[in-house]
């Protein structure tokens, strides 16, 4: 190149160039050596001449940089050297000139710029940007600049294009459907693919080139590209030695899809970002189905004082709970019901404030389940999560060259991972890893797998692994999917249509006997088919009427004769029995006191105090010492036989209801009306426990105070609101409602069977008819019955009268009822008839005569779930379609209408679940039940709400079962009542002692 000669201007220097990739390196080499500035100078002012930088350009199309060395003979290294980036020289021509402090040099050289240069303005000839800046832009010389500075060390020639392709260069499916069509829509708009040709001597090893690519480009974040292909091209030849495809999704995209499955570190850094204008970072963590977001000064180290908090220049807690809470919505991350924000620390520990952010899983029952199950379902979007997650567990790596993109297919029941990165993934790294993981968490449904790996961009597989948990026989031989799949073996693999299929052979002889056998059988009309044929479906025949009454009187005889065979037999065995049963029961019940069951009984000949000197120490223990469990001194027990014959109340159809209330009743009769009445279901019956509770208000004051816990099993709003406000009242009232009870009581959507049931009793009619307590027949007492309401009453006892009127005539019903009476007194042994045979104590056995159940059953779940299921929260009818508003909140405004018309405050105590319980639908409804219960609570004076649901998640000791406490944590649970200051217990002292 004679013009580099004259820039030169020395007859001493020998100029050698090379060309590597883009960079065009020239070496001066002279003995006294040459002037740097000088040398720039002049090339920099020869570069931007218009006819001379056409005329290199020309020559050497592909030379983006030129790099300048000057050395001396005598020496190897040369004495100095300078990169000239030819997009840049004005940019060089302002920084040579400013070193060289000659103004009328600045003068001339900014004149040469302004007149030799028209593309130039006031705006860019100020300030050039770099080759990255106008990479970012898009720019297509730029990114070849860019890539160039890398990719010319490896003497790799770089040049760029940009096509405009209908569809195909949108980002590659994860899920891809057998019937996706591989033709592309016409109608499809235009997206740019970034094209990068490098041109080589030889033929680069893709390892070389591959991910320092990939890395340089995806730190451009393109977003005017969704990928770029990357073709290897060996000077000379005429095709591409080979192609590279990179994903140019951006960072934010991939971390907020992998922030929609719920992973904690792509949501903690989108979070970040957010909240670095306000000087904040969070730190994540998840428990359970809860996000907890530590909130932290940018400064690393940095706490807040008190003294320097008012000059902390960090958003506020609006601002920063706003940011999370848009963020987080937006998200919606899978499984996460909720967020827990703790701001800034004042002292490294303790946090300024605390908020809690419902996020959409919440809400939405499809995003509360876990992603892990949603791939065990066969959900292909989260398998494709879980596999990418699995084989990408560094995030800086997967965003810093795309990783290993898993894509599936399923067809046939077999499962299809293809799986590609810049650099073919290793067989024997990854495929362990997907057996792992998939032999962990199986899929369900799949009848084999395929695991196949490439290089991004190839079409064909490098390899294949995979196996099937059932062999199957193939039509046609099986091919790698290609990932837009032909279709070409679709055809050959679908059954035809048995429908079409003809059948003309005549059935063999035993068969068509058989068939005639059947036929007659049927046409007698004693036997049906068990599979009935549109031929057997005839029309009504008009002259059959004497056939139906003819079998209906013959009926009618067959039933008499049952009945009177049945009574002889009946009053046969129910005579042994009562003759057998005087025999054995007549000297001990006359020694047994009228008020004391049999298991009581029992209990108290039992001796505590010895211990079996064979026993093994420590052998069927638990790892807790039951010393430790401090439990209420069992009382009395009643006899509920005898309580609800002395009953002066119908039955209401349920057995604990007519109980408790006859106990009430006497209760009342032999003490007077309770201070504190608790109720709810067996949460309440088995969880609150008065005598504990009297004896620890007896500790702070509250003397002598009465208390009877009503618990029913199965309560709900709507029985609440029965026995407080229709029942109770007519009592005296108490002084207290404690309502221990859950979320399960006001589900609205359910049916409530227990009070359905009740509502069809005779005791419900007789109450809503006002002739229960005809004595207080006033508001409380009922509604007033409507026209329709007198009919199903008619009717009701009509039906009641002729099942009299039946149970009259039958030969064998009164015989029935005197047997069952007689077993229930006293079922005899079938081992040995002349001994009673042992009573298993029942709840009723065990209800003291405060009504209270103390149960000594410890939960341990690694065996409670041998005997009994594992209901999961979805699929618990207490807790499926959950919902408040209803009969039953419209029954609790109704009762609390009542008890603050009356003056006595009702307290509602969720009382506390297990963690083995509390499941992520549980815990969802529990969320809601809390909401909407503290807001009922803030509008309703009368009603206090107290949350102890997670008071004791994993002290299975306080528990008999997932749900329910014992003896052990009712008297815990009393006890922390007792102390509870929020409770009104002032209102329970006598009106003298106020005074």
């Amino acid at each position: 190149m004679p013009w580099l000669e004259d820039v030169v201007n020395s007859d001493s220097c020998t100029l050698k160039l090379k060309l590597r990739g883009n960079i065009l390196h020239v070496y001066a080499q002279s003995a006294p050596g040459l002037d740097r500035e000088y040398v720039l100078l002049r090339l920099v002012r020869s570069l931007l001449d218009p006819d001379r930088k056409a005329s290199l350009l020309k020559e050497l199309p592909q030379i983006y940089q030129l790099y300048f060395y000057s050395g001396r003979s005598d020496k190897q290294k040369p004495d100095w050297s300078t990169p000239i980036y030819l997009n840049r020289l004005e940019r060089h021509l302002e920084q040579l000139v400013a070193t060289s402090a000659d103004l009328e040099e600045i003068k001339r050289s900014t004149a040469h710029l302004t007149s030799g240069i028209g593309y130039l303005d006031e705006a860019t000839s100020a300030i050039v940007l770099s080759n990255a800046s106008l990479a970012r832009k898009g720019d297509p010389d730029a990114i070849a600049r860019y890539l160039s500075q890398t990719l010319s060390a490896l003497d790799v020639g770089v040049d760029v294009v940009v096509k405009a392709l209908p569809g195909k260069a949108k980002r590659a499916q994860g899920v891809i459907t057998a019937s996706a069509a591989v033709t592309v829509d016409p109608s499809q708009e235009l997206i740019n693919r970034l094209w990068i040709l490098c041109r080589a001597a030889y033929s680069p090893d893709p390892t070389m080139i591959a991910e320092p690519t990939a890395q340089r480009l995806r730190d451009l974040k393109l977003t005017q590209f969704q990928d770029a292909v990357i073709s290897v091209q060996v000077l000379g030849e005429d095709t591409p030695d080979w192609r590279l495809r990179v994903d140019l999704t951006p960072d934010e995209e991939i971390l907020r899809e992998w922030s929609r499955w719920g992973d904690t570190e792509s949501i903690a850094r989108l979070l970040n970002q957010i909240l670095a204008p306000l000087d904040v970072s969070v730190l994540p963590e998840v428990k359970d189905s809860t996000l907890h977001l530590v909130c932290q000064p940018l400064a690393m180290g940095q706490t807040l004082t008190s003294a320097d908090q008012d000059d902390y220049s960090g958003g506020s807690e609006t601002e920063i709970i706003d940011a999370i809470a848009l963020l987080l919505e937006q998200l919606a991350p899978q499984a996460l019901m909720r967020a827990m924000v703790y701001g800034p620390s004042l002292d490294g520990v303790n946090p300024v404030w605390l908020r809690c952010l419902d996020l959409p899983a919440s809400e939405h029952h499809d995003l509360a389940i876990p992603t892990t199950e949603l791939a065990r379902n066969g959900d292909l979007p989260a398998i494709a999560y879980c596999l990418t997650k699995q084989l990408n567990p560094n995030l800086d790596e997967q965003l810093s060259t795309g990783g290993i993109r898993v894509q599936l297919l399923l067809r046939e029941q077999r499962l299809h991972i293809m799986l590609d990165a810049p650099v073919c993934p290793a067989r024997p790294q990854v495929v362990p890893q997907l057996k792992q993981y998939l032999r962990q968490h199986p899929i369900k449904g799949l009848s084999g797998i395929r695991i196949y790996g490439r290089r991004a961009g190839q079409k064909r597989p490098d390899w294949n692994h995979g196996y099937d948990r059932k062999p199957k026989k193939r039509l046609v031989p099986e091919a790698a999917p290609e990932f837009a799949a032909s279709e070409a073996y679709l055809g050959d693999l679908i059954q035809p249509d048995e429908g079409t299929r003809g059948d003309t052979e005549e059935p063999p002889w035993p068969q068509r006997a058989v068939e005639q056998v059947r036929m007659l059988l049927i046409k007698t009309q004693l036997f049906t088919a068990a599979q009935p044929e549109e031929s057997l479906t005839s029309a009504y025949v008009p002259g059959r009427r004497g056939i139906a009454a003819a079998w209906a009187v013959l009926g009618l005889l067959l039933v008499f004769q049952a009945d009177w065979i049945a009574g002889q037999l009946f009053r046969v065995r129910s005579l042994a029995l009562m003759a057998q049963q005087t025999a054995t029961t007549t000297a001990p019940r006359s020694q047994q006191p009228p008020q004391r069951s049999t298991f009581a009984e029992e209990l108290a000949e039992l001796n505590w105090g010895q211990k079996d000197s064979n026993e093994l120490p420590g052998f069927a223990s638990s790892a807790i010492n039951d010393n430790d469990l401090l439990g209420s001194p069992l009382q009395t027990t009643v006899s509920m036989t005898d309580v609800l014959e002395a009953s002066p109340f119908p039955s209401f159809t349920s057995q604990q209801l007519n109980e408790k209330l006859a106990l009430y009743d006497w209760r009342v009769a032999e003490e007077g009306v309770p201070d504190v009445v608790v109720f709810g279901s067996s949460r309440a019956l088995r969880g609150v426990d008065p005598t504990a509770l009297r004896r620890a208000l007896a500790t702070l004051g509250h003397e002598d105070v009465s208390i009877f816990n009503f618990g029913i099993n199965g309560a709900t709003a709507q029985i609440a609101d029965l026995v407080i406000r229709q029942l109770l009242s007519n009592y005296p009232t108490p002084k207290l409602i404690i309502w221990a009870d859950g979320a399960r009581a006001f589900n609205s959507s359910r049916v409530d069977v227990t009070f359905d049931a009740i509502a069809t009793s005779e005791g419900y009619q007789q109450l809503i008819a006002g002739e229960l307590f005809p004595e207080n027949n006033g508001e409380t007492a009922g509604p007033t019955l409507n026209p329709a309401q007198r009919l199903s009453r008619f009717y009701a006892r009509t039906d009641e009268q002729l099942s009299d009127a039946l149970g009259n005539i039958s030969s064998a019903y009164r015989e029935r009822a005197q047997l069952q009476k007689i077993a229930e007194v006293s079922p005899v042994s079938p081992n040995n008839p002349n001994q009673p045979a042992a009573v298993n104590p029942t709840e009723t056995d065990l209800i003291d005569v405060d009504g209270f159940l103390p149960l000594a059953i410890q939960f341990n779940p690694a065996t409670y779930y041998l005997d009994h299921p594992r209901v999961a929260g979805t699929y618990d009818g207490d807790y499926k379609a959950f919902k408040m508003d209803g009969p039953q909140v419209d029954a609790l405004l109704r009762m609390l209408t009542y008890t603050q018309a009356e003056g006595v405050p009702v307290i509602f105590v969720n009382t506390p679940l297990t963690d083995e319980y509390l499941d992520t639908a549980r815990l969802e409804v529990e969320d809601r039940f809390q909401r909407y219960m503290i807001q009922i609570a803030a509008q309703e004076t009368g009603l206090l709400y107290r949350d102890l649901g997670q008071l004791w998640p994993k002290r299975y000791d306080y528990f008999s079962d997932p749900s329910h406490l014992n003896r052990f944590g009712a008297y815990q649970l009393s006890s922390r009542l007792a102390q509870d200051p929020m409770i009104p217990w002032g209102k329970l002292k006598d009106p003298a002692e106020t005074d």
